[in-house]
């Protein structure tokens, strides 16, 4: 019905609007993460890479307080 395609378009319009589809749509960037300690470099690239998976699994994630948390748990992990 045109009801039903009229809410379908609105709730596809809320979604890319609102969540993240690339890593330019994550709330923080490489100069964030070598800000909080973090070299550049393939490392770093691989994290980011991971943040926007977790952020496409849980838009919610997508805060700068969590994605620097995992940020730094993902780099203490490459490190070791």
């Amino acid at each position: 019905t045109d009801r039903a395609a009229r809410q379908l378009y609105r709730r596809m319009l809320r979604i890319a609007l609102r969540d993240p589809i690339d890593l330019g749509s994550l709330a923080i960037d490489g100069d964030d993460l070598r800000r909080a300690g973090i070299p550049a470099g393939p490392g770093l690239g691989k994290i980011l890479q991971a943040l926007l998976t977790a952020v496409l699994e849980d838009p919610d994630r997508n805060t700068t307080d969590w994605l620097l948390r995992e940020a730094e748990r993902l780099n203490a992990r490459l490190s070791s």
